[in-house]
């Protein structure tokens, strides 16, 4: 393993003999370890004045038009948008036949004009604060998005949610849609 440069984010990676050989249940091809025996633990962190400093997990970083996106900083956006009457959110990358997108599932209340104008608020402020542009904001009613029993969002459950309801039209076309 080689380690990043200080200041670079890259996966944290484990080995020592407090550190799991392997999962049960889990063939060998399939465990997180590489070759030489570390554990890919799946978080990622940079390094600064040799402190660990944590910024999200691997499988959480939405790529969109090439350029990398942590949910929880969109989720925070939204859930901080004046307005928004519930701070329940999923971002979730959209992927099928048009270019990827950034895809969010907002718990509300609101209805109608005043739902459709805070999806625009907080469309807006995605786009200001990260330069994301046609986020694709999906009003939900509350107590839609799945979450684990410790309570955190199930970014491949609400994605297949998402599916299953047909929540997103097919189509390219996503500052308008499906708010």
């Amino acid at each position: 393993m080689q380690p990043h440069p200080a200041g670079t984010i890259g996966e944290v990676q484990l080995r020592g003999p407090v550190v799991t050989s392997g999962y049960l249940g889990i063939a060998a091809a399939e465990q997180p370890f590489t070759a030489d025996g570390w554990l890919h633990t799946g978080d990622l962190a940079f390094l600064h004045e040799d402190e660990l400093y944590p910024v999200g997990r691997i499988k959480d970083v939405i790529i969109v038009r090439g350029q990398n996106f942590y949910a929880e900083d969109v989720e925070e956006i939204v859930r901080a948008t004046p307005g928004a009457d519930r701070r329940t959110c999923v971002a979730l990358a959209w992927i099928d036949d048009s270019p990827e997108r950034m895809v969010v599932l907002w718990e509300t209340r609101l209805t109608g004009a005043r739902a459709d104008a805070v999806a625009d608020a907080m469309r807006e402020r995605i786009r200001d604060q990260l330069g994301l542009t046609g986020t694709q904001i999906v009003v939900v009613a509350p107590a839609t998005i799945p979450h684990t029993t410790s309570g955190k969002v199930r970014r491949g459950a609400a994605l297949q949610l998402c599916r299953a309801r047909n929540l997103l039209p097919s189509n390219t076309s996503t500052e308008g849609a499906a708010r």
